[in-house]
């Protein structure tokens, strides 16, 4: 059986309905505003809703995104007037893949050489993968532990879908816009 609702509870629930579109896009655009990065990459927006013992919590927005310049993560949370409450860099996030980051991952791949043939001959069709290790070498004098944006692509023959074949693997830095490695499991398999 419903009673009914506190005072506190009703004005609770004035503040946990849904993000509204609006409501997230001058989330997006202070946190941008507020970082002003070179090349933003927006990861997403969400409700963010702090406990508050004995009173109702502020609205607040968080924003993920980052800078592919260089690629760094923020979290921007923002206050319901649009102003920012915080800004912090988290550099062990690793964001899911936006379809822009796929396509041009796959593009930059397949405008490699090797690649393109490779997917001339094969026909194949690409996965992307989250490399775990790098052994492309470092250009002389560039920082050893740079912070990149990597895309693995596995380029895949489906023709028999029974036995999808790897045929090669490119390693993509989104950051620098180039193809770091490239593995042909055709030639290794050989």
């Amino acid at each position: 059986m419903n009673g009914p609702m506190s005072s506190l509870t009703e004005l609770l629930a004035e503040v946990i309905v849904p993000l509204e579109e609006a409501e997230e896009r001058r989330a997006v655009e202070a946190a941008l505003t507020h970082l002003d990065l070179r090349r933003p990459l927006i990861c997403g927006a969400e409700l963010r809703i702090e406990k508050r013992r004995g009173g109702v919590p502020d609205r607040q927005v968080a924003v993920l995104l980052a800078d592919l310049d260089g690629f760094s993560v923020y979290e921007v949370v923002i206050a319901e007037d649009g102003t920012v409450v915080e800004a912090v860099q988290h550099p062990q996030l690793v964001p899911p893949y936006s379809a822009e980051e796929i396509a041009e991952a796959t593009v930059l791949a397949r405008g490699h050489p090797e690649v393109a043939e490779a997917a001339r001959r094969w026909g194949v069709r690409p996965a992307v993968f989250y490399p775990s290790s790098h052994n492309h070498s470092e250009k002389a004098g560039e920082e050893r532990h740079r912070l990149r944006r990597w895309v693995g692509v596995h380029f895949l023959d489906f023709s028999d879908p029974t036995a999808v074949v790897p045929v090669m693997s490119a390693v993509v830095d989104l950051t620098g816009r180039v193809v770091e490695s490239v593995d042909d499991h055709q030639a290794a398999g050989s």
